[in-house]
């Protein structure tokens, strides 16, 4: 009964019904579907890698951090300055430095005085010249290597801070 009431009235209205599935298919698509679930398989396009001791790890967040441990792994081990060390490998030491440095805070081991930081930039290799600090060699440094990171002094002052904290949490 209810499959020939239907069918004549698909008979009478066909091209009507079409119309209005269509419709009605397309705006379920255009509602609930974003272009981040169609261009990355996940809902919002990944902008969001979760949460890490109550903080979002947003993506803009974790980028800059991912220079930043890339910059960090060049201070404390000159060998990997030129290195392609690869992504995902960057990625777990960003959330390893993340880890320990939160340890630290727990541990209240994250104060670095100024002098500290000084003395730990003069003393880099990257920044010596005949065994003096060469602020020419800073400046090739910051030109070179922080600004096409989008990184500035203050980050680098950050990562500095950060390695030392990591130096005597080991």
């Amino acid at each position: 009964m209810i499959i020939s009431h239907f069918n004549r009235y698909f008979e009478k209205h066909g091209r009507k019904t079409y119309i209005v599935l269509g419709v009605i298919i397309s705006l379920m698509f255009v509602v609930f579907v974003t272009p981040g679930d169609v261009f990355s398989g996940r809902r919002g396009g990944g902008n969001d890698f979760g949460s890490m001791y109550g903080k979002k790890l947003r993506r803009q967040y974790v980028v800059k951090k991912m220079a930043e441990t890339q910059v960090g792994i060049g201070l404390r081990y000159p060998q990997a300055m030129g290195q392609d060390l690869g992504t995902e490998m960057i990625f777990h030491e960003t959330l390893n430095r993340l880890r320990i440095l939160h340890e630290a805070k727990k541990r209240n081991l994250d104060n670095i005085t100024e002098d500290e930081l000084r003395k730990s930039i003069h003393s880099n290799v990257f920044f010596q010249d005949q065994g003096k600090f060469s602020l020419e060699y800073f400046q090739r440094f910051k030109e070179n290597y922080l600004s096409p990171r989008g990184l500035t002094a203050t980050d680098f002052d950050r990562i500095v801070k950060e390695n030392l904290i990591i130096e005597r949490l080991e």
